[in-house]
């Protein structure tokens, strides 16, 4: 993978279609501040200590609030709204390209 910084984004290319996207600076520290207490949560409090990857996946089983405690999902507002805007960002190079 190649990331390229620019003034105001950061262009992440793979070597498969589907992983090049573009997400500008101040989307990437959005996404960060919202979901950073959540996955400490769910990554280091919880000691499963993840160092390879944590994706979508983690994500939604961090918002399940199995290993971690019931009110830090609660944090980032209504699951339901919550699930709606991870799966954008997931979709987010698919939806730019067309």
């Amino acid at each position: 993978m190649t990331v390229t910084f620019g003034p105001d984004h950061i262009v992440f290319t793979g070597y498969e279609p589907f992983l090049d996207t573009s997400f500008s600076a101040a989307q990437i520290a959005a996404i960060r501040a919202r979901l950073t207490p959540l996955m400490r949560a769910y990554n280091f409090d919880s000691m499963l200590w993840d160092w390879t990857h944590l994706g979508l996946y983690d994500l939604l089983r961090a918002l399940n609030g199995t290993l971690v405690r019931p009110s830090s999902p609660a944090t980032l507002g209504d699951p339901f709204e919550v699930y709606r805007w991870a799966m954008e960002i997931a979709d987010y190079g698919r939806a730019k390209a067309s």
